[in-house]
């Protein structure tokens, strides 16, 4: 399986503002460190929660044969509510697929899936598709989607928000001398910013 962003956020989970007020320092004065900072922070947020926190397109690829012997055909005819198994959709929260899943080959044709289902009764959400039998070694199955809690920083739990806010500090104050900033390759995630973070963490399968 593989995964790739197609679409980035248009905005930052926190503002400058926010940073200014939280952490006392200057955004205006040292803006492309702040920028940094808040970056990191994030990334390090959304690993830990296997989430992402502004809206983002992404797109899944993977073997077609695995999505069809993990998919419940019950469940794709609707004589079932709640799937068995099923591909799961990384990351989330899951907002909405971009367009319907498709098959391409090695040669750079495409196909729509016979037909999907997703079942989003539960936080993870899973997809379910029936190819029809009709692969080839080489074909993948494409699916895009959007992930996110929304468009603007206002869509972000503030508890999350904290976490990062606390984050963006912690790492300000590590940075190192000289104009030289150097922060630490996973920052270290306190108590108090996992207790903040915790209640959003997604369990992951895959």
């Amino acid at each position: 399986m593989a995964l790739k962003r197609l679409t980035e956020p248009a905005t930052l989970p926190v503002s400058f503002e926010d940073v200014e007020e939280f952490c006392k320092i200057n955004a205006e004065t040292e803006e492309s460190l702040v920028r940094q900072l808040i970056e990191t922070a994030t990334q390090s947020a959304e690993a830990y929660l296997g989430r992402h926190l502004i809206r983002q397109r992404w797109q899944m690829t993977m073997n077609p044969v695995f999505a069809q012997a993990w998919s419940d055909i019950d469940y794709l005819s609707y004589e079932t509510t709640v799937g068995n198994k099923g591909v799961q959709i990384p990351h989330g929260p899951f907002q909405e697929l971009d367009s319907d899943p498709v098959v391409r080959s090695e040669k750079g044709s495409s196909r729509p899936v016979k037909s999907y289902r997703l079942d989003t009764s539960g936080e993870q959400v899973y997809l379910h598709v029936d190819l029809g039998g009709e692969t080839a070694p080489g074909d993948l199955l494409a699916v895009t989607y959007w992930v996110g809690y929304g468009d603007h920083s206002d869509d972000v739990p503030e508890s999350i928000k904290t976490a990062i806010l606390t984050l963006v500090l912690n790492l300000y104050q590590e940075r190192g001398a000289g104009g030289k900033y150097r922060f630490p390759l996973f920052p270290v995630m306190t108590p108090q910013i996992l207790s903040l973070l915790s209640p959003f963490r997604m369990d992951r399968i895959l």
